[in-house]
């Protein structure tokens, strides 16, 4: 955060400091195929962008918060089961999703949040649920965020 960089480690232990650049990156997720990199920008006019993997000095914007998110902050990134990208926004209290070309509230209310991540397992951290993290220290599952085969009703619209 702050910075423009975004780096890379190579399977093999190879450290690319400097692999991509987005101004003020801060969440991040690689897709299912590992074809593109999802990275949230912060504050500068936040938005969403893709990286191709295979071409990281073209980052394109993807998609860009509503003006009256400009201080919404958001900041950590995940991906549901589909591949979409969940975002969690510090000053806003939001859990947002990517619906098509589009952000969707999830979730309102959580706010400070820094990170968002589905559980793996069946114990804890149930699969398919979606918990938030916030500075607090306090985790919060996030009904609404369920993997969207357990999940009942839509999102709103942003």
């Amino acid at each position: 955060m702050g910075g423009r960089s975004i780096g890379r480690v190579t399977p093999d232990g190879r450290v690319d400091p400097a692999w991509a650049q987005v101004q003020q990156p801060n969440g991040i997720a690689v897709s299912p195929d590992g074809g593109q990199v999802y990275v949230i920008q912060t504050t500068a006019a936040p938005g969403l962008f893709r990286i191709p993997a295979d071409d990281p000095a073209h980052p394109r914007r993807w998609i860009s918060a509503a003006a009256s998110d400009a201080l919404a902050l958001p900041d950590g990134l995940t991906l549901d089961g589909q591949g979409r990208p969940l975002i969690a926004t510090h000053a806003a209290g939001q859990i947002w999703r990517v619906e098509g070309d589009s952000l969707c509230t999830v979730e309102s209310g959580l706010y400070l949040s820094t990170q968002i991540t589905y559980g793996h397992g069946d114990r804890g951290f149930s699969a398919g649920k979606l918990y938030r993290s916030g500075v607090n220290g306090r985790i919060y599952e996030v009904p609404a965020g369920a993997e969207p085969d357990r999940s009942a009703g839509a999102p709103a619209m942003r």
